[in-house]
């Protein structure tokens, strides 16, 4: 097993938001429906991996959206170039980093929402637990 990866969060950047006005009272029984992805990009130059992640939420059917949010998280890792070789590119984070840095944008998403939310209709909106583990690249996005 090999050593933990060392880093720390760089920075913490809003990119979109938006909430659909609601004309009619939503009922207090609403279950909400959540939709998420998690982007990643590296920045060979700063040393940095970005995980962005863009929130959806919606009705429990995803029939109507009632807010997006869309968010990046970059991380600063101790020795970058352990994982990242760039003649030619190639990259080896291990799975336990990739999940830990997708938990925290998560969490860090969660509390973005929360806050942008707090005393709105969408006050009690608040984005589950997600087990990380759980996640699967999407078709085209699965590492090289």
């Amino acid at each position: 097993m090999s050593d933990p990866i060392e880093y720390q969060i760089k920075g913490i950047e809003i990119l979109e938001f938006s909430v659909t006005e609601q004309k009619d009272k939503l009922n207090a029984d609403l279950t909400y429906g959540f939709g998420f992805t998690l982007d990643h990009s590296l920045d060979i130059e700063t040393k940095t991996i970005s995980v962005t992640c863009s929130l959806k939420i919606s009705d429990a059917a995803a029939s109507i959206q009632f807010a997006s949010l869309k968010a990046a998280c970059i991380y600063e890792l101790t020795d970058f170039l352990s994982y990242v070789k760039t003649a030619p590119v190639k990259i080896s984070f291990p799975e336990s980093f990739l999940q830990s840095i997708n938990s925290v944008t998560l969490s860090t998403i969660r509390g973005i929402a929360f806050s942008y939310f707090k005393g709105t209709f969408l006050h009690n909106a608040i984005l589950p637990i997600i087990d990380v583990s759980e996640l699967q690249p999407m078709a085209g996005n699965e590492p090289k």
